[in-house]
């Protein structure tokens, strides 16, 4: 897996950001927001949004960052509960595949299944009401698009279907963290918000930096 930049790197893409003056065409400082093409893809509006979640050019780095996060959430669980990833459910006739699939105990003794997916959505810069409107829209899909299995699922053992939402710019969805503490992780939920949101934020940086420097390498 290509590694993504350093913590420091990333650190200063986001005060970059804040300060709006990452070089992206479509950048709010912009004199043509509205109309300058992605330099690689010639999407109609090459957007910080559109570079670090939607550019084709760099779906293999989407799936990095996914997978880093995803991978380091998996360790953490693994210690509390049993963990599937990202593939078919048992004994369910369906081609979806959660991200994750954990089987873990609660505290009355009883058992609960969850089918999570990591989820990575743009931010909306600025704008904290916005974000998390976005965050609930991606969270409330997850929900719809894995319910069904939940429910059949539910007749033999407790099944809930959530996501785990980090956004492009290392945001933390508050409403991950109940369902972290389902999932026996209430200790290590501050290492684990600083961690993941990390992740998100150097990969994002990486996304970032790959496309100018292939956008450099295009114009020769």
């Amino acid at each position: 897996m290509e590694q993504p930049t350093t913590a420091r790197d990333g650190l200063a893409f986001y005060r970059a950001v804040q300060r709006g003056t990452l070089e992206v065409k479509a950048s709010p400082r912009a004199t043509s927001s509205l109309v300058e093409p992605c330099r690689l893809c010639r999407h109609v509006c090459e957007t910080l949004g559109h570079v670090l979640n939607h550019c084709r050019s760099h779906a293999s780095l989407w799936h990095g960052r996914h997978n880093d996060i995803q991978n380091r959430l998996v360790g953490a669980i693994a210690t509390h509960g049993t963990v599937s990833v990202n593939r078919k459910v048992r004994g369910i006739a369906s081609n979806l595949r959660p991200d994750l699939v954990i089987d873990t105990r609660q505290p009355d003794g009883s058992r609960s299944r969850f089918l999570i997916d990591v989820t990575i959505p743009m931010e909306h810069v600025g704008d904290a009401r916005r974000t998390q409107a976005a965050f609930d829209r991606a969270r409330h899909w997850k929900r719809v698009k894995y319910g069904p299995i939940a429910l059949l699922l539910s007749a033999s053992q407790r099944t809930r279907a959530d996501a785990l939402i980090v956004g492009s710019l290392g945001t933390w969805d508050p409403h991950n963290d109940p369902v972290l503490q389902q999932l026996g992780l209430e200790t290590m939920l501050p290492q684990l918000r600083h961690a993941l949101c990390l992740r998100a934020l150097t990969w994002s940086a990486h996304i970032y930096a790959r496309h100018l420097a292939m956008g450099k390498e295009k114009k020769r």
